[in-house]
């Protein structure tokens, strides 16, 4: 077993392509070694923005050898009339390396050729290698390219350098006019220098010597420890933002963590949370607090060395005041009016490209909030909707839009509305990533859930759903919001109900935009449940009965998946997929009488199901409707043994699959057991 180093070095890339980036590497290269049989260790990954790297601590050095079979010409063309070999079976042989007198003949096909068994030796690390990261790096998906030297080459930054070593052996690999060698390069902003390394496994101890913490998720917990540290020695806390330290993470490489302080005056004209804003999204600092409340000192990070932090902090600092001053007017000037004066402009604010202004869709968010069954306070959440737009045309979003919702939550607050209004307001966005939690209040999820509705119903009817990777409105955001709120959330609501509602009251109106709005939020739900660790095949049979109560589809995914290794499931299972093999090709003419039954089996089996499917229906229990079901299973073999479906008399064979047929529907308003791959 060998160790083996692989190392893109290139121009900084964008942070946000530092994290998939690393990912599709390994991927990609786990791959190619997994295909090769190649048997390694997992691999330890480096990513920053000027470098790339992947370290398996353990690798086979090459593949299993393969005996395969090689066809030669048919035997007819293999001797002349005198028995001798014919160029065709010399030529044959002479590529399979054995004399013509080996060759074996054997039938393929119906006709006999030609063969002989070769053996194929295994790939080794160094072919491996050398054939798949070219392929693998230069086919990382990204959205703009760059070409940087005559072989035409693009990708995402212009690539340096690249290491790729097994042990303290240079593996051959060319991306362009970069070519591999055993020497890496020092950080910026000093002016890179080569950096030799004897062998692969030395790479973590060359990287800390530079002082570059290569792991992604280490370098977010370094800055955090660092910033902790001297904000502890201040007898604060510093505030941890997962979103802000991947960010800071992903922009440096050899992270340097300094402290500053901004007038505390600041503190007082402007509330927490536009001076957050300011910090961590513009500057992307890292605020300290005391008691909860903020200060007016943080933490920085620079791309190192010490020297240099001083006079980054000066220049950083005249930023922050200049920005800190901005929002100081901005937010005095907003104060100036009440949140529902900014609601009266949204007629002149568009909300979506040929979907009217966010005047209309305000309109449509309080009739929403008027005519649907959300289970919470009407006229709050009726309160909510007229103002969860209005800080859209207000001074502080403009010029610093992520405070869209949150800023409006503060100014109803200050406004003297309801507090459950304000924080309705203030969570409407969320979820806006995998990340987010869902609305803390039940009011909160209803405005949100209203409002993402609304867009998704209102896009589709409009035409401009999701087409491949593309989504410029955000229409996947949308229905995973959905999603996350109605089986997160404490919502018991009728998701179709609602899609249909906003659909009478769309600015667009559309046959078929409630189904594609089904139909878009039903593929978001398979892959949501997917990524929670439930079966596929349970995660279809789940959804198949329809997605009304998507808390119904959860509890029908936990059900199945708790019991998914038992016999008494695979009864279950056995029963509809037999049920529906008779039905196959099979429209149900009708109901069935129970009176054309000839057999005291078919009788009795009928009652059973009658009396087990009412217990059914009466049960809110997923896990118990599976139970009941199981009382079915012996009986339904005893019927199937027993009773002759397809009966010679027309009019018996009907009835029966008529009777079959209602069965299976019973059975699949439950869950599509059909779709169990056991």
């Amino acid at each position: 077993m060998r160790s083996l180093l692989i190392e893109i070095g290139c121009e900084e890339l964008p942070s946000r392509l530092v994290k998939p980036a690393i990912i599709y590497l390994m991927e990609g290269m786990c791959g190619a070694l997994k295909e090769a049989e190649l048997s390694f260790s997992n691999p330890k990954t480096f990513a920053t923005p000027r470098r790339l790297a992947l370290l398996f601590d353990s690798i086979q050095e090459s593949g299993p050898s393969k005996t395969v079979e090689e066809k030669g010409p048919p035997k007819s063309a293999c001797f002349d009339k005198d028995g001798n070999p014919t160029k065709a079976l010399q030529g044959f042989a002479t590529k399979v390396g054995i004399e013509p007198k080996d060759v074996v003949f054997g039938e393929i096909g119906g006709g006999v050729y030609a063969t002989a068994k070769k053996v194929v030796p295994g790939k080794t690390i160094e072919e491996v290698v050398s054939s798949s990261i070219p392929r693998v790096v230069l086919s990382f998906p990204h959205p703009h390219s760059m070409r940087w030297d005559e072989t035409g080459i693009s990708w995402v930054r212009p690539i340096r350098w690249i290491v790729a070593m097994s042990d303290d052996v240079v593996i051959d690999v060319s991306i362009g006019n970069a070519k591999s060698s055993n020497f890496t390069m020092s950080p910026r902003p000093e002016r890179s220098r080569k950096i030799e390394m004897a062998t692969a496994s030395k790479y973590p101890e060359v990287l800390s010597h530079m002082g570059v913490v290569g792991n992604l998720e280490e370098r977010s917990e370094h800055i955090f420890e660092k910033a902790q540290k001297l904000a502890s020695s201040l007898g604060m806390e510093a505030l941890k933002n997962k979103h802000l330290l991947d960010e800071l993470a992903s922009i440096v490489e050899r992270p340097l963590v300094w402290q500053g302080e901004f007038p505390f005056d600041y503190l007082e004209s402007a509330p927490e949370l536009v001076i957050k804003t300011v910090l961590m999204g513009d500057l992307r600092f890292i605020p300290f607090t005391k008691d909860g409340k903020l200060t007016n000192n943080f933490a920085f990070v620079i791309n190192g060395p010490a020297q240099i932090a001083q006079t980054v902090l000066e220049g950083e600092l005249k930023v922050l005041l200049g920005r800190l001053s901005d929002a100081r007017f901005f937010f005095a000037e907003d104060r100036k009016k009440k949140l529902a004066d900014f609601a009266d402009k949204l007629s002149g604010v568009a909300f979506l490209k040929g979907l009217g202004t966010l005047h209309d869709k305000t309109e449509r968010l309080v009739a929403l909030a008027k005519t649907t069954q959300l289970g919470v306070d009407k006229n709050k959440l009726e309160k909510a909707c007229s103002l969860a737009k209005a800080d859209l045309a207000s001074s502080m979003v403009h010029e610093h839009d992520d405070l869209q919702g949150r800023i409006g939550g503060l100014y109803a607050q200050l406004d003297g509305e309801d507090r459950e209004v304000a924080l309705a307001i203030s969570e409407q966005y969320l979820p806006s990533g995998e990340d987010d939690p869902v609305p803390s209040s039940v009011l909160g999820q209803a405005l949100s859930l209203v409002d993402k509705a609304d867009s998704l119903v209102n896009i589709a009817a409009s035409g401009n759903m999701p087409k491949g990777s593309a989504d410029p409105f955000g229409v996947r955001r949308f229905a995973i919001g959905i999603i996350r709120i109605l089986v997160e959330g404490s919502l018991s609501v009728n998701l179709t109900d609602l899609l249909v509602s906003c659909s009478k009251l769309g600015f667009k109106r559309s046959d078929d935009a409630v189904q594609k709005s089904v139909d878009f939020i039903k593929a978001r739900l398979e892959n949501y449940l997917r990524s929670k660790g439930y079966r596929y095949d349970v995660v279809r049979a789940a959804i198949s009965p329809g997605i009304e109560q998507l808390k119904e589809v959860t509890g029908r995914a936990d059900a199945m998946q708790a019991i998914y290794e038992s016999k008494e499931f695979a009864g279950i299972v056995a029963t509809a997929k037999r049920l529906n093999n008779i039905l196959r090709d099979y429209a149900p003419t009708g109901s069935y009488d129970v009176s054309l039954f000839e057999d005291d089996v078919e009788r009795e089996f009928e009652v059973s199901c009658r009396n087990v499917f009412k217990s059914v229906a009466s049960s809110n229990d997923f896990a118990e409707k599976l139970k009941l079901l199981c009382n079915l299973t012996d009986p339904a073999e005893k019927y199937f043994d027993t009773v002759m479906v397809n009966a010679e008399d027309g009019k018996i064979k009907a009835n029966r699959k008529n009777f079959l047929s209602n069965l299976l529907q019973k059975y699949r308003e439950v869950s599509d057991f059909v779709e169990i791959a056991i």
